[in-house]
């Protein structure tokens, strides 16, 4: 447990570093994408309880481009929204939707 906190703290401090092109639509930092999408995976709104989904996700094969990394996430958590009924409409149009994302991006960060 006490190792998952770690990670997840390390992961967060060298994500949020990143350089990202300034033209990405896309808010928030892949990490937090990646939790978002965890948590809705794992249906918990405990990133401790996600911890094993976050590191399985950060994978080294995972895509290391900043704005694609969200852009996938984002996609992914827009299907399963989608196919989960909470939202109507297309997942072009959810990922287009500037208001949509979940909880770790909208309040950047966890609190």
């Amino acid at each position: 447990m006490k190792q998952a906190i770690v990670f997840l703290l390390a992961s967060i401090a060298a994500n949020a570093s990143a350089k990202e092109p300034a033209t990405c639509p896309i808010p928030g930092h892949p990490i937090q994408w990646i939790a978002d999408y965890c948590m809705y995976v794992e249906q918990t709104d405990d990133l401790i309880a996600a911890s094993s989904c976050i590191e399985r996700e950060q994978a080294p094969d995972a895509p290391r481009d900043a704005c694609a990394t969200k852009r996938y996430y984002k996609t992914a958590l827009c299907k399963l929204h989608i196919a989960d009924g909470h939202r109507s409409g297309t997942v072009a149009a959810c990922v287009n939707d500037k208001g949509f994302s979940g909880k770790i991006v909208r309040d950047d960060g966890a609190r």
